[in-house]
């Protein structure tokens, strides 16, 4: 009995150490925890394994890596939950949230999912010269050359066919030169290019079309010269070239495009002689922007700039309006615009206020309306040469303009009177016949009318400090007037045309050199004349008499050349109030051989510092200038080659005319 209770007692000590033992397993695992413990994608031997932190997951791989098929394999906490099972999910190149549950259900922890993209750097030059070259520097996913990439060689039988390989490129630090053993008319690789310093592609590489769809940034200059088969040039992202850009001598190039050009420091397109198009449609501002001799350009599409700070050249095209500048509105230099045989109009210019040097439109057959520069406003000078159009009057408004120019254009009328700060006037070779009008007094550095009639409206006083022309040229003219009263400064009027009257009637003086040049056998009218600075008549061979009937004062010299070599002359002066010159009266023939200077008569001069008569062999009478002699000396009398040539002491002693 005592035995069997010695048995109970020991197993009932047994079960309840074994009750105790059971009892401490339990307290220790409560499933609170709601880790992930580790996390990785993989396809074939390719592993990437995530970093974890915290409450991250990130994997980080090569900029042009592809997610496509890879797989997840991950574990988290004992007994704990995970949401969305990663095993259904496929895209991983984006950002997911899981979250961990623990198995005891009460706590929850959110884990982000993240890729992080970095470049493959190559430090240093890059030269691939053959097709292998290529395909083994694709397979180490470079991502960014730290140098420059050289494609090809100038010449050699190695050629290049592809540049797939390298579509993992996003950035060249450096130069990008393709040679010409890169076999492609088109650049099939560098689609994800992005990032380039420059790009050089050699003259004769066979490249048809130029096109990089991805490059955003040219860090240097983009200059093509020479490359004999390119056919188009197509940058459809590209946003900056820092440095400038320069297409010259492109003889097969068809179109440009840059249709997110944003900035560029200069801009130059010249003789592409088969360039049809240029679209740069976002570009708002350049420094300069130079596009000559492409002949047969007729789409150009800069339609959104609106400052060119430098000069601006455009020249050579068939476009018919300038509509692709429409929002131009400020020139800082230059703007030419020239040799556009198909311009009818400056439609497009209608924006343009200000051009900070000179605006210069020349030969244009075509250009008539000129009406779309109503709303310049500020201008340093403006040339018009060899242009169709007409109608000057978009001057006729608030304009500041320091000079202003026309070169055998067809200016009908011109009114300045609206022009603020004209310095500098010159109608050159007119194809018709000029009105000019004004206020009653001018002041400007030059004023030059050339054309074949010309005639002042409202201006009465003319001031200079370089000169006044007044020069008349072209067919048969009976009368051409000119109504100005007053000239300060130097005075020039010329007439080549034949002109039966040239008409002064209202001058009475010349403050200045008074200079003339008459070709034709014309009657020139002075009536009113009284004081001149200095009088020298160059060429006055074809009048029959100079008749200065007001004529009372000479400041400075008279001088006349009576006849010329053609057998043109004068036939008399006459100055019947003239009193006083101040310097020297000179009355010379050119030549012996033909007519010269047959009357003069100055009855009232009593004042010259000396008088010259040569050569005028049908001069025989000089009355008319005996009350002269009492205040010369006989050195300041100086007469030969004349039909009588009277020493001064002849003149004294009244010998006057040839006996």
């Amino acid at each position: 009995m005592r035995l069997i209770n010695i048995k109970a007692a020991l197993f009932l000590l047994c079960g309840l150490v074994f009750a105790v033992g059971c009892d401490d397993d339990d307290s220790d695992f409560k499933g609170r925890d709601n880790y992930i413990t580790s996390f990785c994608l993989v396809k074939g031997e390719t592993t990437l394994t995530a970093s974890i932190l915290d409450d991250s997951l990130k994997i980080v791989v090569p900029e042009d890596f592809s997610f496509d098929g890879m797989r997840p394999e991950f574990s988290v906490s004992e007994n704990a939950t995970i949401s969305p099972d990663p095993s259904t999910i496929t895209d991983w190149d984006g950002e997911h949230r899981f979250t961990v549950t623990s198995y005891a259900g009460k706590h929850d922890r959110e884990y982000v999912y993240s890729v992080e993209k970095s470049a493959v750097v190559r430090v240093g030059n890059v030269t691939l010269l053959t097709q292998a070259d290529v395909d083994a520097f694709g397979e180490a996913m470079i991502s960014e050359i730290d140098g420059n990439l050289t494609i090809g060689q100038t010449d050699g039988e190695d050629v290049i066919e592809t540049l797939e390989p390298l579509n993992h490129l996003r950035k060249i630090k450096h130069n990008l030169t393709i040679n010409p053993t890169y076999a492609g008319e088109e650049i099939i690789g560098l689609e994800n290019l992005e990032e380039v310093s420059a790009i050089v592609v050699d003259a004769n590489t066979p490249l048809k079309k130029l096109c990089l769809p991805k490059l955003k940034r040219i860090y240097l200059d983009f200059k093509f010269s020479g490359i004999g088969q390119l056919e188009e040039i197509d940058f459809p992202e590209l946003e900056s070239i820092e440095g400038g850009m320069d297409v010259s001598s492109m003889f097969a190039l068809i179109s440009v495009k840059l249709p997110k050009l944003q900035s560029v420091s200069s801009l130059t397109i010249n003789y592409c002689t088969s360039l049809e198009s240029i679209s740069v449609p976002v570009l708002e501002e350049v420094t300069t922007l130079t596009v000559t001799n492409n002949n047969v350009l007729q789409a150009i599409d800069f339609t959104s700039l609106q400052t060119v700070t430098g000069r601006f050249t455009l020249s050579k095209g068939v476009f018919e309006n300038l509509e692709g500048f429409k929002s131009l509105a400020t020139i800082g230099s230059t703007l030419e615009i020239q040799d556009l045989s198909n311009l009818t109009s400056l439609d497009g210019l209608e924006a343009l206020t200000t051009v900070g040097e000179s605006a210069n439109f020349r030969s244009m057959s075509s250009l008539a309306d000129l009406s779309a520069l109503g709303s310049l406003t500020k201008v340093s000078s403006l040339y018009f040469s060899e242009i169709l159009a007409e109608d000057y009057s978009f001057l006729e408004h608030s304009l500041s303009v320091g000079s202003l120019s026309f070169s055998q254009s067809n200016v009908s009328e011109l009114d300045i009177r609206e022009i603020d700060g004209l310095t500098y006037l010159e109608v050159r070779n007119n194809n018709v016949p000029l009105t000019l009008i004004g206020d009653e007094a001018i002041s400007m550095q030059r004023l030059s009318l050339y054309a074949p009639n010309i005639v002042i409206k409202g201006i009465k006083e003319v001031t200079t400090t370089d000169f006044f022309e007044f020069w008349i040229s072209g067919s048969r003219t009976e009368t051409v007037q000119l109504n100005v009263e007053k000239v300060t400064g130097k005075f020039s009027l010329t007439v080549v045309a034949a002109v039966d009257d040239l008409d002064l009637p209202n001058l009475k003086e010349v403050d200045g050199e008074f200079g003339f040049y008459i070709q034709g056998r014309s009657r020139v009218n002075l009536p009113k004349l009284t004081k001149i600075g200095s009088l020298n008549a160059g060429h006055c061979c074809n009048i029959e008499l100079l008749s200065l009937p007001a004529l009372e004062t000479v400041k400075g010299d008279f001088n006349i050349r009576t006849n010329d070599s053609y057998g043109g002359h004068l036939d008399g002066v006459y100055a019947p109030a003239l009193m006083s010159i101040g310097g020297k009266l000179t009355l010379n023939a050119w030549t012996t051989r033909t007519a010269s200077l047959e009357y003069v008569n100055f009855p009232v001069l009593v004042s010259a510092s000396a008088v010259e008569i040569k050569t005028n062999v049908g001069l025989f009478d000089f009355s008319g200038l005996k009350s002269v002699i009492p205040v010369l000396t006989s050195d300041k009398w100086i007469v030969s080659g004349n039909g009588y040539n009277p020493q001064y002491q002849d003149m004294v002693d009244g010998n006057w005319k040839k006996e």
